[in-house]
């Protein structure tokens, strides 16, 4: 995980997330055994996890063998986003939502490679091929090529 339930804890107050994710009312995160409200947190931050694998896979080699400030903070914003959106009866905060919609152009920065993460290795493209030949190298003509 590019995050913590105490890094979520940081970006909103353990109330606010408990609201987001305690849906039977425990009225804690308990780690060992893990509750629903507590699993829920997991479960954002793996979506959260995979939306940015999946920018960023093509250009940087995963898993990240530290992961960088940059990807810990998006993690953290887009866990946010995913907690709001699995409450129907949440309302997103603006300030949510435009959170989300910044750190998604981040990812595609990071996928252009427009924005690059400092002491990460970057995945070489693939090999473009060039040919060479044209039509007048051809071994058989058009004629020829017909009859069969």
């Amino acid at each position: 995980m590019y995050c913590s339930i105490e890094d979520l804890k940081k970006a909103l107050p353990e109330r606010v997330l408990l609201q987001l994710a305690d849906d039977e009312n425990d009225g804690e995160f308990v780690i060992v055994p893990p509750n629903a409200a507590y699993s829920r947190i997991v479960d954002a931050i793996t979506r959260a996890d995979t939306l940015i694998d999946g920018y960023v896979c093509g250009r940087y080699t995963l898993p990240f063998l530290s992961v960088p400030a940059l990807i810990k903070n998006i993690s953290v914003n887009l866990a946010i986003c995913e907690l709001y959106a699995r409450s129907h009866d949440a309302i997103i905060p603006e300030g949510i939502a435009e959170r989300r919609k910044s750190n998604i152009k981040i990812l595609e920065n990071l996928q252009r490679g427009t924005v690059l993460l400092p002491g990460q290795t970057k995945e070489e493209p693939a090999a473009v091929f060039t040919v060479n030949k044209t039509d007048d190298d051809r071994e058989f003509p058009d004629s020829l090529l017909r009859q069969y």
